[in-house]
């Protein structure tokens, strides 16, 4: 499964969103990638 996550859009910028696809990730096995949208050096900060 590919999901695409928009970063951006939670009230804290991509603090929270990042975490929880870590988890994601992590949780189940079946998605084979996770696309973060949104401003690059917001979600690598």
């Amino acid at each position: 499964m590919k999901i695409a996550l928009d970063a951006m859009g939670g009230d804290f910028g991509p603090l929270n969103l990042v975490g929880g696809a870590v988890m994601a990730l992590r949780d189940y096995a079946h998605i084979k990638k996770l696309f973060l949208v949104g401003d690059t050096k917001q979600i690598e900060s």
